[in-house]
Order: C-alpha cells, then structure tokens, then sequence
C-alpha cells in the first residue's frame, strides 16, 4: 500500500478493520531511502531513556528511585509537568556525567 495514499491498513487482529491513522508505518518510502517518521523518533529516544535510566539504577539506586518517583506514582498515576520531565532528565544526565 502507499503510505501518502491511505494511513490506514487492514488489520486482522480483530481489533477493528484498520488501524488509527500513522499505526501501521514507522518508515516512509523516499525517492533516496526510508523516511523516519516522528513514531520512531520517540521509540528511539524511549528506548535511549531506558537505557540510561537502567545505568543511572546500576550507578546510583537511590537516585534512580528518586527521580522517577517524581514523574511516575503509579502505572496510571504519572505528571505530565514538561518542566519537570526537563529538570529529572538534567538531573539524571548529570548524575551519569560523574
């Protein structure tokens, strides 16, 4: 299928006949190789993130327990504060620049 085209492509798990509009593509086709789109740029810095948060929990136990319990209370419960996700992220790249 063309991804300009349609958005949108079957999907038979039952869930629905289509996926929501941009699910079924991370990649675009483009005249000189694939296009990234913005799904997997934000896989790519979740999946950075992680990583660094699992360092920072090798490094530093307590600070990792402390930083996310600033942004997560819970796997329903979270912030969504910009300033705060901004400050925590500082935080938790100076604690691994030491």
């Amino acid at each position: 299928m063309n991804p300009f085209v349609a958005t949108s492509c079957h999907n038979p798990t039952g869930l629905g006949t289509n996926f929501p509009c941009g699910d079924a593509f991370i990649v675009y086709p483009g005249g000189d190789g694939p296009w990234l789109s913005m799904r997997l740029e934000a896989e790519r810095r979740g999946t950075e993130d992680l990583e660094l948060l699992r360092l920072l929990r090798e490094r530093n136990p307590y600070l990792h327990d402390r930083l996310i319990t600033q942004v997560f209370r819970s796997n329903s419960d979270y912030t969504d504060d910009e300033a705060l996700f901004d400050d925590i992220y500082r935080q938790l790249l100076e604690a691994l620049a030491d």
